[in-house]
Formats: C-alpha cells, sequence, structure tokens
C-alpha cells in the first residue's frame, strides 16, 4: 500500500522509518500539545492500533517538503471507534472531513497538516508541513485512500501522488 522510491514525484526519495526529514521542511514550533488537546490519558489510551503498522518517510532531495505516513490495519468497528475517538481527542484543532477513504479528518496545528482516515479497517495518518507542502497532506491521503482499496480488491495500486 505504501508508495515504492520509483512510485514517488521526480527529486522525492525514501527516507525511512527513523528519518526526521520532513519534520525539518516545517518551521521550528513545538507540538507538545497536539496529541491530546489536553485530554487524560486514560483516553487517549483507549485508541487500539491493531496488530500490524507500517511506517514510511519521504522528502525531496531539495529539502523544502516531505511526508510522513502511518497505516495500522484493525477490524472495521475498532478503526471506526478509533476515527471517532481521534476526532473527540483532537477537537482544539477543529478536524474537519477530509473526504476521503470511507471516513476522515483533516486538521493543521501548528508546524504540520494532518488527515487521519479510515478505508474498511485499514487506518492511515499522513502528515506534511502545513506550509505549502506540494504535494499537499489532502493530495498525499487521496492517492492512499485509492492504493488501500487497490489492495483489499487484490489488485496491485498504481495510484500516484504529483507535485505542482
Amino acid at each position: 500500500m505504501m508508495p515504492t522510491a520509483e512510485e514517488l514525484p521526480a527529486g522525492w526519495r525514501l527516507s525511512g522509518e527513523d528519518s526526521v526529514g520532513w519534520r525539518d521542511a516545517a518551521p521550528a514550533i513545538d507540538d507538545g500539545g497536539l496529541l491530546t488537546c489536553g485530554a487524560l490519558p486514560q483516553e487517549a489510551a483507549e485508541r487500539s492500533s491493531g496488530p500490524y503498522q507500517l511506517v514510511l518517510s519521504v522528502g525531496n532531495e531539495g529539502g523544502g517538503d516531505g511526508a510522513h505516513f502511518r497505516l495500522s490495519l484493525n477490524n472495521e468497528e475498532q478503526a471506526k471507534r478509533n476515527l471517532g475517538l481521534v476526532r473527540k481527542l483532537l477537537n482544539c484543532w477543529n478536524p474537519k472531513d477530509a473526504g476521503v477513504g470511507d471516513e476522515s479528518l483533516s486538521f493543521t496545528a501548528e508546524r504540520f497538516t494532518h488527515v487521519v482516515l479510515r478505508v474498511g479497517g485499514i487506518e492511515a495518518q499522513i502528515d506534511t508541513p502545513k506550509e505549502g507542502a506540494s504535494p499537499s497532506a489532502e493530495a498525499w491521503a487521496d492517492v492512499m485512500a485509492r492504493r488501500i482499496r487497490s489492495v483489499l480488491a487484490g489488485d496491485h495500486p498504481t495510484a500516484r501522488v504529483t507535485t505542482g
């Protein structure tokens, strides 16, 4: 489901899950309250990430843009509950419907734009710098939702993101 190096826009490369390169594309501001908007730890702990997760970071060679992806496999009911919980926990960021996947939300915090989506039991989170990211978090999310649908249908994912 994740894009391969050959499927990235021209000049982009895989950074690896331990890379912080995608974070460097955004101005340095503390994102300290992002995860829970002041919710209690017990509330945040209700979210189940599922038994399998994939994490990938990509960035362009010029260092101006980047993106971070996280996929989690769950059953559909848990994935629905998770998205509802994320919407509740992040209410201080005024999440909006992103219009991708079976359901989704997007919000912008101090440094990044985030899209959280669900297709069946697959959850995806896409993070990009908030200022002028190209492709945007929404563009990456649309492609990721189409790639997930392809895999769930038993097909090879071919959706790709473009820049510009």
